[in-house]
């Protein structure tokens, strides 16, 4: 049986507060981050780029920055098709994945998604919705056909 391939579609625009965290926050978790940057004039793109130089050879994250800014669903959907998973999840440069329970014990439910769906638990399911206090984000199974 082949693994699951988990893609994670980051949209941002002049989020150099955040985006490192987001980032980082994905790592461990998916098999492949796609950072779509809808033309930001801040410091964005040094930062991720900072990230990939980082990682190096084992660096799993795309970098792709629009030509000319992109309304929300253009630039989501863009980046979508330029995503390799079998499951994508739709996620934002301002959101963070965090993994401790002890403290945010509703954050638990990220990792436990990602399991589940590597696991096949939602083979007849073309999207899940995933909530949590202040992040929201949906993650898709892709499909060519």
């Amino acid at each position: 049986m082949t693994k699951i391939k988990i893609s994670a579609v980051v949209n941002c625009y002049n989020e150099e507060i955040w985006i490192a965290s987001s980032i980082k926050s994905l790592i461990g978790l998916v098999d492949e981050i796609l950072v779509y940057d809808n033309c930001s004039t801040d410091k964005t793109r040094e930062i991720v780029e900072g990230i990939i130089r980082d990682l190096g050879d084992k660096s799993i994250i795309k970098y792709i920055r629009a030509e000319e800014p992109k309304q929300l669903a253009d630039a989501r959907n863009f980046a979508m098709d330029c995503a390799t998973g079998d499951w994508i999840l739709k996620w934002d440069g301002d959101f963070v994945a965090y993994d401790q329970p002890e403290k945010h014990d509703f954050v638990r439910g990220m990792k436990e998604l990602i399991d589940r769906i590597r696991a096949r638990e939602f083979i007849n399911f073309d999207i899940v919705l995933l909530h949590a206090l202040n992040v929201s984000g949906d993650i898709f199974h892709y499909d060519s056909t």
